[in-house]
């Protein structure tokens, strides 16, 4: 059933993987999210005949933002060039906030409550299932909000995520130093230790970027030495990120009473096996 769209959103997402510098990384975000909106705007203009056919297309639209989502996110933690970062950051706020407004657009939501409840009854199991959780996921989005809250909740996503960026950042971009002495580097190959900067203590330096902080943690003897380095590296993007996760607990917060929800524990744990912020908080007190 593949067509002429689904064929070049196909080689669209596998060209992603060559974003190379920060025009080509722009260029492919807006024809992904230009393929996306095509999509989204087909699947609510079509009055869908059964559920089987509103899932193919829906999931067809999830699967087109995903890979974009995650590579964007790769890029802007991990590229070496300051330009595609920030391009990949950009790419990812503008898909993050694409995927909000899926959770709260009515046109949308009306064509899966559309579904008679005889197709969804005598669906596959695992149909039945993605529609049960689909329409959950719908009203944990904000759906059923009127205009103003479902505006809100956007803007409360869209702040989210580009906290949540600038906390990656600052831990990034922190590259905390620390001393090892010549003994506390038993356990490391000579490779390792050959070429590292020295103190004028003739200790070494090591940093808390992932070549000199993982093979340490895993070969070195000393257990004091691992826990100085692994505490430097705990540490990184502090203080910065103080406020940060302070404006995070106080957006979640509110984010969760448009939902009706207490706290953003209760709201967080409402669709999770464990079911509610009360059983969490019983198991933590039994460690």
């Amino acid at each position: 059933e593949g067509s002429v769209t689904e064929r070049s959103a196909t080689e669209r997402l596998a060209s992603f993987a060559l974003w190379s510098d920060a025009k080509s990384v722009k260029a492919h975000c807006e024809a992904v999210i230009e393929s996306a909106t095509d999509r989204l705007d087909a699947l609510k203009s079509t009055q869908y005949s059964s559920l089987k056919l509103l899932l193919r297309d829906y999931n067809a639209l999830l699967l087109l933002l995903d890979t974009p989502m995650g590579l964007s996110g790769l890029l802007f933690n991990t590229h070496p060039d300051k330009a595609v970062r920030e391009a990949a950051q950009s790419c990812e706020r503008s898909l993050s906030a694409f995927h909000t407004a899926l959770g709260v657009d009515r046109k949308l939501y009306d064509r899966f409550a559309a579904i008679e409840p005889t197709d969804v009854e005598g669906a596959p199991a695992q149909s039945k299932r993605l529609y049960q959780l689909t329409m959950r996921d719908f009203k944990r989005s904000g759906v059923s909000l009127n205009e103003a809250q479902r505006e809100r909740i956007k803007a409360i996503n869209d702040e989210l995520t580009q906290l949540t960026q600038r906390f990656s950042k600052n831990v990034n971009g922190d590259t905390r130093r620390v001393e090892i002495s010549r003994d506390e580097l038993k356990g490391l190959p000579q490779d390792f230790i050959k070429g590292k900067p020295k103190a004028d203590n003739d200790a070494i330096i090591l940093t808390t970027d992932y070549p000199d902080f993982f093979p340490f943690q895993k070969y070195a003897e000393s257990r004091s030495a691992r826990a100085k380095l692994y505490k430097a590296f705990m540490q990184r993007g502090y203080p910065a990120n103080v406020e940060v996760l302070k404006r995070v607990l106080t957006l979640r917060h509110e984010f969760a009473q448009l939902l009706g929800a207490p706290t953003w524990a209760a709201y967080n744990a409402e669709d999770k096996m464990v079911g509610s912020a009360e059983t969490v908080d019983e198991f933590l007190k039994t460690l």
